[in-house]
């Protein structure tokens, strides 16, 4: 992806446990999406729920931003942002919150 952005382009990578994370921090991701933290309804085969612990977790050792997706309200919002979320992901409510 890199050789087709350009220059100062972030690049971000969806994960879904924490393996995935790894490989896409190996790999030079900008960022990382992690999810889903809740049960989701926008997909039709989703990814098991990982909750909000392991979000904490990963948040906790990433070196890059972390974007919490998956099941994510505004109701659920401060707990995302008390686990440590840089953004999150909001499909029902058809927004994108920027926390940092």
């Amino acid at each position: 992806a890199r050789a087709l952005c350009p220059p100062g382009f972030l690049i971000g990578v969806s994960t879904h446990d924490e393996e995935q994370v790894e490989a896409a921090l190996e790999g030079g991701a900008d960022y990382i999406a992690f999810g889903p933290i809740y049960p989701t309804a926008s997909k039709d085969n989703p990814d098991p729920v990982l909750g909000v612990a392991r979000l904490r977790a990963v948040c906790a050792a990433s070196p890059v931003p972390v974007v919490a997706i998956g099941g994510i309200t505004l109701e659920r919002l401060p707990e995302v942002v008390a686990a440590g979320a840089h953004a999150a992901a909001i499909i029902a409510a058809t927004i994108v919150v920027i926390i940092a």
